[in-house]
């Protein structure tokens, strides 16, 4: 009889059985490693595997993961039952009987569905696209565990990828009037003593083993948590957090199999779902028009990709193109950017556009000046922002914006 465990200390399950069974298991929650030959000849290892598991040969397992593997031995005919542990131990939703709904801004229709299957879960993946108000839903979710009066000491981790949704965030929750205490925690701004603390993924990575307390959370907040891969020191040491109230919330998963299995066993199942499209036909989102324009370079020379990145973002025709459609786009403009040069080019092009103001948001601007021109945004119109993808293109959220131009 096979038995699945749990181990309280690391809030992992774990698999007791014989070694065959175990191996069958393992090898169905694997994938093959692509150009293993060539690894191994790199590397002068003939003994690494050919195969990435999900779980170790230990038997021990991500527990978000523990659904996946029941339905597998269930499909199986594999006899399970629960350790005295597993039973004794695992009883991770929260109970409430009313859902509160008191903060300024109400929930959606879907809001409090939402809300209340990841109360009965206890954990869990919002797989809820651009759009859909994850921060409210967030705020929502905190308001209600608290208010269960479950923990002597509510401690909540929110991780964010980036320091802007640092600040944005916690502006959220002022706008919202929520009731627990909450700031913000960077490389610049201090860890405070406050109930939730919202903290960039990048401060997390470099300051997990200089703050024991955050082993000790009792809810953990993953945002955009398609970034938890399988290999990334994000995934480590979130996997250290001893709690198993996990929650991630993403608009899209991982098409590859190691890397979802990661993110449902270190967040749970899929708890709720709300698509893009569902969205756009209720009315919450606009309806995008998207236009492609093709350019056509006469007897351009041969070049390596490199040289093509330079030749084209450095066209005169391109520029004089570019110009002419941004100066015809009436209030605002986000013009996205791969790279630092490219962005500053387009700045010296489109300055000088009567009645516009032209901004360049990349990695050397302060938080507080990307937040000032986000503001801007909100208030003004005309404006044309010019950004480094790699800083808006993730959860930046701009109330005021018509039109986006990718310019890579």
């Amino acid at each position: 009889m096979l038995l699945i465990d749990y181990n309280k200390s690391y809030s992992k399950g774990k698999i007791l059985t014989d070694s065959i069974t175990l191996e069958k298991i393992r090898k169905h929650f694997s994938v093959k490693i692509p150009n293993i030959g060539i690894l191994r000849k790199k590397a002068r290892n003939n003994f690494i595997p050919d195969r990435e598991y999900a779980i170790p040969k230990t038997g021990m397992f991500d527990f978000g993961l523990r659904e996946e593997i029941i339905q597998y031995l269930i499909d199986k005919k594999i006899d399970y039952q629960f350790t005295d542990n597993y039973t004794s131990n695992v009883d991770i939703g929260f109970h409430v009987e009313t859902i509160f709904d008191g903060l300024k801004l109400k929930h959606r229709d879907y809001g409090l569905e939402a809300v209340s299957n990841a109360l009965e879960s206890g954990c869990g993946t919002v797989l809820s696209s651009t759009g859909s108000g994850k921060s409210m839903l967030t705020a929502s979710l905190i308001e209600n565990i608290k208010m269960t009066q479950c923990f002597d000491n509510f401690k909540c981790l929110i991780l964010v990828p980036g320091l802007s949704l640092v600040e944005q965030l916690n502006n959220d929750f002022i706008e919202y009037g929520v009731t627990f205490t909450h700031s913000g925690w960077t490389g610049k701004n201090p860890l405070q003593n406050t109930e939730v603390v919202i903290c960039n993924t990048e401060n997390f990575c470099a300051s997990f083993d200089k703050h024991p307390w955050i082993k000790n959370v009792n809810l953990l907040i993953q945002d955009e948590c398609h970034k938890v891969r399988n290999s990334g020191q994000l995934a480590k040491n979130i996997s250290k957090i001893k709690t198993h109230h996990k929650y991630g919330f993403t608009g899209t998963l991982p098409k590859e199999d190691i890397d979802r299995w990661k993110i449902i066993g270190t967040f749970g199942p899929i708890i709720f779902e709300k698509q893009s499209k569902e969205l756009r036909d209720a009315g919450y989102l606009t309806q995008a028009c998207i236009k492609i324009v093709k350019l056509n370079h006469n007897n351009p020379p041969k070049m390596d990709y490199k040289q093509e990145l330079k030749y084209v973002y450095k066209s005169k025709e391109r520029h004089i193109i570019v110009k002419k459609i941004a100066s015809k786009l009436m209030n605002n403009t986000l013009i996205l950017v791969n790279h630092i040069e490219h962005g500053m080019d387009t700045l010296d092009l489109l300055s000088s556009i009567e009645c516009k103001q032209v901004y360049f948001v990349h990695g050397g601007m302060p938080v507080e000046e990307r937040q000032e021109i986000i503001k801007k945004m909100e208030l003004q119109n005309n404006i044309i922002t010019i950004a480094m993808s790699s800083i808006f293109s993730t959860g930046i959220n701009i109330k005021n914006i018509h039109y986006i131009m990718f310019l890579a």
